[in-house]
């Protein structure tokens, strides 16, 4: 909820939940986070998380979990485009291979050269990043937390966002072009 708050104090036009709304390792959780983005209107993605629990846990264990969260996990998308600007856990190009994408230089490096979307907004990785294409090289960008970093218009782009459980999540601005990793007070 804290993340919820925090972006709605910001007065978001709109929350995305990009992947990994809970640990299979704590499928407990299913039920109560799921409500809670149901409850607040929230969109989200498949999350190599969603997908083992649609794959494996739903199907060994249904009584465990409400009828809402499973229709809810169920009904995600690879990704969301807004804008031209594409919203997923990681790779949308490799369908469920891309859920399992590696997070490292080489992984970030052919996802910007492969990608159809010029800024590609991501969960996946609990390390905040920002890393950047243009004239015809790849760098990993550096950059401050709580503070709007102002995207090129002729570079090309993948947002890595944090995580809800290290503290931070991410506002985009579309009319400033401009990407915040926001660090969660309490």
């Amino acid at each position: 909820m804290r993340g919820i708050e925090a972006l709605n104090g910001r007065k978001v036009d709109k929350l995305l939940h990009l992947g990994d709304v809970t640990d299979t390792l704590k499928p407990e959780t299913v039920n109560e986070c799921t409500q809670i983005l149901i409850e607040n209107n929230i969109d989200g993605v498949l999350g190599n998380h969603e997908y083992s629990f649609v794959a494996h846990h739903f199907k060994r264990y249904p009584e465990k979990f409400s009828e809402s969260a499973m229709q809810y996990v169920r009904s995600l998308p690879y990704f969301i485009e807004i804008s031209g600007i594409c919203f997923t856990h990681f790779s949308p190009a490799g369908k469920m291979h891309g859920l399992y994408t590696a997070t490292d230089e080489a992984g970030y490096y052919a996802t910007l050269r492969n990608s159809k979307w010029r800024i590609l907004i991501n969960g996946h990785s609990h390390d905040p990043s920002i890393y950047c294409q243009r004239d015809g090289k790849v760098e990993n960008v550096k950059f401050a937390f709580d503070s709007p970093f102002v995207l090129q218009r002729n570079a090309r782009y993948i947002l890595t966002c944090g995580a809800l459980e290290d503290g931070r999540c991410s506002i985009f601005d579309t009319d400033k072009h401009a990407f915040e990793v926001v660090t969660l007070s309490g």
